[in-house]
């Protein structure tokens, strides 16, 4: 059986002394982006002491890559089994402080047939990105090289560099046990207990930021638009696929390497956290009135595998759908944006749209809807299409370009099952 090595006392002597000045009545109160940030330097000086004594941290980390091939890894990842008796106190602190610090190897460095276990043997920096920082807004970035020395390094990502980038994972957020808010600070919306966890360690349940997204927006409800213009005609038999029921697969592909580059920064690498809202429009055959709502997936994928001719699968959103249900809009507008932090930023991106409607398949109408996506601080609206589900289904459906970027671009493929 494996066990940790002991890590230096000079790291948890820097725990304990932020943790005994953080109840110190004459030390001035932290933030949590604060705390936060204290504790990712702190999570980087443990990886690099580990890793100069070939610990248990590398050696883990090597295992979940030969089991998964991933390249990021959650703090909590890197111990053996669940948070207990066994895990070493300077990592159970950070864990209990922020459980979603993770370390990341931006891998347009690794080379060919280069193994992961070499490419951490050559790792020159780690960097600490932290919450607060936007890499294409500041010219240098805090590291520490390969011997723990603190260094300021240039925010341009230099691809013959690796790197190490210790950060707060973008695409969840964690609930603890008898706790109001998200480890990232956010009011826990009600709705969320119909949600399922998409995983759960000790007393923390870790959401997608999408799910979350969703149980906000059930929280509020569709929004009201207002009456609707009679158009008369009967549709039926127009649209061969009913809404709640035709939409089986999305996929996402960048083009190329260069495609990828547009939108995420290189610091942000391996995986693109992609956040695909899907706007519609629902008709109330009692009284003709329309409200309007959106429902929010995501993609949290290493770029290489959405590259060339592997597309990278999104959640069937046909799953997500029938939690709203009565569905009949035929017409969806659909915004991809590339998260990069988790700060509310003001304002959104809005988009319009005027599609058409069938109600119980006798009479349609047609009315102008828009809706708003907040944004996030360093978001990137990567694009946007319109989706019409009355056209004819073919083989594997049809694929959009959202967006040209470097060479070429990002796709979006819709597929279909009659």
């Amino acid at each position: 059986m494996k066990k940790f090595f002991v890590f230096p006392i000079l790291a948890i002597a820097m725990l304990t002394y932020w943790a005994c000045n953080k109840n110190d009545q004459n030390f001035p109160s932290q933030t949590r982006e604060e705390i936060t940030r204290q504790n990712l330097h702190s999570f980087a000086k443990l990886l690099i002491e580990d890793q100069k004594s070939e610990g248990s941290l590398r050696q883990r980390q090597i295992e979940l890559n030969a089991k998964t091939n991933d390249q990021e890894f959650l703090i909590v990842d890197l111990v053996e089994h669940d948070v207990g008796q066994r895990t070493p106190t300077a990592i159970e602190s950070l864990i209990a402080q922020n459980p979603l610090m993770e370390i990341a190897y931006p891998s347009f460095a690794f080379q060919t047939n280069e193994t992961f276990q070499q490419h951490l043997n050559s790792i020159q920096y780690y960097v600490v990105l932290d919450e607060e920082t936007d890499p294409e807004e500041v010219s240098t970035l805090p590291a520490y090289d390969a011997n723990g020395n603190y260094v300021q390094i240039s925010s341009t990502f230099n691809e013959s560099i690796r790197y190490a980038v210790i950060k707060i994972d973008e695409a969840h957020d964690a609930i603890r046990d008898g706790e109001n808010l998200t480890v990232k600070g956010k009011v826990i919306p009600t709705s969320l207990s119909t949600f399922s966890p998409s995983q759960v360690n000790g007393n923390v349940k870790y959401y997608e930021e999408a799910t979350l997204m969703n149980a906000e927006r059930k929280d509020l409800g569709p929004i009201y638009v207002g009456p609707v213009t009679y158009r008369g005609g009967n549709p039926e038999g127009e649209c061969d696929r009913p809404a709640n029921k035709k939409d089986q697969l999305y996929k996402i592909r960048f083009s190329n390497k260069d495609a990828v580059k547009v939108i995420e920064s290189g610091f942000h690498l391996p995986n693109v956290e992609l956040f695909i809202t899907y706007v519609f429009g629902t008709v109330n055959p009692a009284n003709a009135t329309l409200t309007v709502d959106a429902i929010t997936t995501q993609v949290d994928k290493n770029w290489s595998l959405m590259n060339g001719p592997d597309w990278g699968s999104v959640d069937n959103i046909n799953q997500q759908i029938r939690k709203w249900g009565g569905l009949d809009t035929d017409v969806w507008k659909v915004g991809f944006v590339e998260r990069d932090r988790d700060k509310d930023a003001e304002g959104g991106w809005s988009f319009g749209i005027t599609p058409s409607y069938t109600v119980d398949k006798v009479w349609g109408i047609g009315v102008p809807i828009s809706y708003t996506i907040k944004k996030k601080k360093g978001d990137k609206l990567a694009g946007e299409v319109i989706i019409d589900y009355c056209d004819t289904a073919i083989g594997e459906g049809t694929s959009y370009k959202v967006y040209t970027g470097g060479n070429d671009g990002m796709y979006f493929r819709e597929n279909f099952q009659n």
